[in-house]
């Protein structure tokens, strides 16, 4: 039985990551009850899933495909820029927002989250289109196990650097609010 290709292990990532922003969604088109709390919610799983994912990207997978695909990887670095900016202004939105919130806050929370999931969407499938189907053809069987372990091996490590600890404090702040 063979190991599990990098590629593979990153797809499943994004099935996990498409539950949560398929949460965050409906939050914010079918609220029920304290939409705030609710999209709170669905955000902390969101930045518990997409940071690690993200570093294993940038810090595994994309260096070893850079040479070859210096555009496209340049442009999926982009994205996860982008990504994070719009989740700091989710996160900023939220904690700014005491009791209920009024027109203008709601309108913003259900705008700001519906973005957060139309970006993060829109790469998950540049990046399965393009990047990962290109890694399928172009990594041989060796490499994309070797670059799995090498995630495997990231995932305890993450918590301990800048990024990944930043986001657990939003997460953690978000959860207290």
């Amino acid at each position: 039985m063979s190991a599990t290709p990098a590629s593979d292990l990153l797809r499943s990532e994004h099935r996990l990551v498409e539950m949560q922003i398929d949460d965050l969604l409906n939050s914010v088109k079918h609220p029920a009850g304290d939409i705030v709390s609710d999209v709170r919610r669905a955000l902390s799983g969101i930045q518990r899933l997409s940071q690690p994912h993200f570093q294993k990207e940038e810090n595994v997978l994309y260096p070893s495909l850079r040479s070859q695909l210096p555009e496209l990887l340049s442009q999926l670095d982009e994205q996860h820029e982008y990504v994070r900016e719009v989740e700091r202004h989710l996160v900023e939105l939220i904690e700014s927002i005491e009791g209920r919130p009024d027109e203008r806050q709601l309108a913003e929370l259900i705008r700001f989250s519906i973005e957060l999931c139309d970006v993060i969407q829109h790469h998950i499938v540049d990046e399965e289109d393009q990047l990962l189907r290109l890694a399928d053809a172009r990594l041989s069987q060796e490499e994309q196990t070797s670059l799995a372990a090498k995630m495997k091996e990231l995932e305890p490590l993450i918590c301990t650097t800048g990024a990944a600890v930043d986001a657990e404090r939003r997460t953690v702040n978000l959860r207290a609010k």
